[in-house]
């Protein structure tokens, strides 16, 4: 029954690639031409008006923010005679104007802007202003997307005057926000007039679509198969081989291997299966914000290269763990070459890829190893555990005991590896220990931290406590319930890890 079930799961594999490559629908919403050639962009859906922000009440951007609107012309709340030709936004990193939408909304009317190819420089986008528009109260809605792949929205407010016909009273509409705003200064006579290009607000209240439950959820399944598939290769590599098998024990040691590469290959097609379904929602996320996104707009950002390069990993591992045994001879190198190139492909849809950093990301790869190997071993440890209680044989309960000391030795090496792994990643992000309670990033990681020390607290009880009496004939079963809650307070760490890569870090 095997061969037909490998058979089976590889033609799964290759019928949801076939899916995945497939078209994916049209564009977010229909849009129409007026008479004038106007795009006339019809009332949002109501996710994408929720993803969108109030304006914002500061007039900079936070400092070391990833991706933000520095300035804009014409700028926030300013007030000006007559629509200008065009509307320009400049941003703190390149933005990709095929990742970009603006639209203005004037008179209740929301119109997409089409953007001019020629721009000053790769982190401005300029945007042609049709002619015909009312004056009035205007407000522009932008969105876009670093080439970390992490969308950002916001919108501001300004005010278009009328202009004054020759012999004809001025028509003046109301202004949004102060007469003299950013950008705008009220001369003698109550004529406004603006600077130009000067200080815009950013997004300071903007809903990050990849912090919704749905995004969140999807990367903690994610991070859970990897969990799973790091933590079983190296437990079939290292904590198996090592644990110590007596004589007459060979068969027992077989089995624990062929039982361990049955969890892993479970494992590798979930990470398969979960990798695929990043790319998907990454680019309903930009298609919620953006519109019309293609997924070779999605794959032409460092995430979505980095994205290639992890599903290539991915999905080669979990096609020969399905198709080697665990009795061959190449199954060790396998698990091996598994754990290893799989931990170097992780980082590279995060933040250390998303900044160019190689230390970043080989600290990442480090990071993402040694958890898994951690988090990992114990959850197979467990599943070795639980058959213990009420086991008709001896089987099971010699297998724990020859496991639980090898697993032992693994861990004292990896989970301090995980914890100076994650100092040295915020060192290399964060905005210092001042940040951590104020910088959303920072208090993400603060959770993290504490939670992380109450798994290592569980840790070294098993350690002291467990470890021992089992070593002394005491029942492996005591290692269920505190090992449960152990694994439990790791997964937490991995949901609050799923909000941790998306929230982006200050300097």
């Amino acid at each position: 029954m095997e061969f037909p079930s490998r058979c089976g799961a590889l033609a799964g594999l290759g019928l949801f690639w076939l899916q995945l490559a497939a078209p994916l629908g049209a564009a977010l919403a229909p849009r129409s031409v007026d008479a004038g050639g106007v795009e006339v962009v019809p009332a949002a859906p109501v996710a994408w008006r929720a993803a969108l922000p109030t304006p914002a009440a500061a007039d900079h951007p936070p400092d070391g923010v990833h991706l933000a609107l520095r300035s804009s012309s014409p700028a926030k709340d300013a007030v000006v005679d007559g629509w200008p030709d065009v509307l320009s936004l400049e941003f703190t990193e390149d933005v990709d104007p095929a990742l970009s939408r603006v639209v203005l909304v004037v008179a209740g009317t929301e119109y997409g802007l089409a953007s001019r190819a020629e721009r000053p420089g790769a982190e401005v986008l300029v945007y042609e202003i049709p002619e015909g528009l009312p004056a009035g109260s205007v407000e522009v809605r932008w969105s876009t997307t670093g080439d970390d792949g992490h969308p950002v929205s916001g919108s501001f407010a300004f005010t278009v005057r009328a202009v004054q016909a020759a012999g004809a009273p001025a028509e003046t509409a109301a202004p949004v926000g102060p007469p003299a705003g950013v950008g705008g200064r009220l001369e003698v006579g109550g004529r406004a007039e603006a600077d130009g290009r000067t200080d815009a607000a950013g997004p300071q209240e903007e809903r990050d679509p990849l912090q919704s439950p749905s995004q969140v959820a999807l990367r903690a399944v994610f991070y859970a198969s990897l969990i799973g598939l790091l933590g079983g290769a190296l437990f079939f590599t290292r904590v198996v081989p090592s644990a110590g098998w007596r004589d007459g024990e060979e068969q027992l040691r077989n089995e624990s291997a062929a039982r361990t590469w049955r969890a892993l290959r479970i494992a590798a097609l979930l990470a398969v299966l979960a990798t695929g379904l990043r790319l998907l929602a990454q680019q309903a996320v930009l298609r919620e914000l953006l519109g019309e996104i293609t997924l070779a707009d999605v794959l032409d950002t460092t995430w979505g290269r980095g994205w290639l390069w992890q599903t290539a990993g991915i999905t080669a591992a979990g096609v020969v763990v399905w198709l080697v045994r665990a009795s061959a001879s190449s199954a060790r190198a396998v698990a091996l070459i598994t754990f290893l190139g799989v931990a170097l492909v992780v980082p590279l849809t995060g933040h250390a890829a998303g900044e160019g950093s190689v230390v970043g990301v080989l600290n990442d790869a480090v990071h993402v190893a040694a958890a898994a190997a951690w988090i990992g071993g114990l959850a197979f440890l467990l599943a070795f555990a639980r058959p213990v209680a009420g086991a008709p044989d001896d089987d099971p309960r010699r297998a724990l005991r020859r496991l639980l000391p090898s697993f032992s030795r693994v861990a004292l090496v990896v989970a301090p590896l995980t914890v100076l792994t994650g100092v040295v990643n915020y060192l290399l992000h964060g905005a210092g220990l001042a940040a951590l309670l104020v910088d959303p990033y920072g208090r993400v990681v603060t959770g993290k931290t504490a939670l992380v020390a109450v798994v290592l607290a569980l840790g070294a009880w098993h350690n002291r406590r467990i470890e021992p009496g089992v070593a002394g004939g005491e029942d492996p079963a005591r290692l269920v319930p505190s090992g449960s809650l152990e694994l439990g307070v790791a997964l937490v760490v991995v949901i609050v890890t799923s909000v941790l890569v998306a929230t982006p870090p200050m300097e």
